[in-house]
């Protein structure tokens, strides 16, 4: 029996070989594709964060100041500060709905009234005054600590009733 050199199984050094050479291969490709699928999440993560970004400095924050005018004085009033930024807008935005004459100072008995006024609309009987609080924020002024007291001369007791 002769044996023909093409019909014996391929001696194990050149499986390995060869092994080698497509897992290599596959290596390879996996890598181009990881390499791929992460520059697309990074191109993807780059776009959203510059988005916002965007959107909150654009224009120094009008887009988002205009969104903000389209609320009631009361929902402004009432919104959470979550930053510097957005408690500026949102006091912009009241002046823009109160208009120019900008709030006036207050002397004891007004601010005790205001002061009074302004608990009971905010924290104590849940009422959507829209009239009351848009005259008191643009009466007053928006936010509180923004109130002109320079005529106040006692503040005693102020927040006790």
């Amino acid at each position: 029996m002769s044996s023909n050199p093409s019909s014996l199984p391929p001696s194990p050094s050149r499986r390995s070989d060869k092994k080698q050479r497509v897992d290599t291969n596959n290596v390879e490709e996996e890598t181009k594709k990881t390499s791929n699928s992460l520059q697309r999440m990074n191109d993807k993560v780059g776009r959203e964060q510059a988005l916002q970004e965007q959107l909150m400095e654009h224009d120094n924050g009008r887009l988002v100041l205009h969104a903000l005018s389209y609320l009631d004085v009361v929902t402004l009033c009432r919104k959470q500060v979550v930053s510097k930024h957005f408690k500026d807008l949102c006091t912009k935005a009241v002046a823009m709905k109160c208009g120019k004459n900008g709030p006036k100072p207050h002397t004891d008995a007004t601010l005790r009234k205001a002061v009074k006024k302004f608990c009971s609309i905010m924290y104590n009987d849940g009422s959507n005054n829209k009239e009351a609080m848009e005259y008191i924020a643009c009466e007053y002024g928006f936010p509180i600590d923004s109130w002109n007291v320079s005529q106040v001369t006692s503040m005693s007791y102020l927040f006790c009733e």
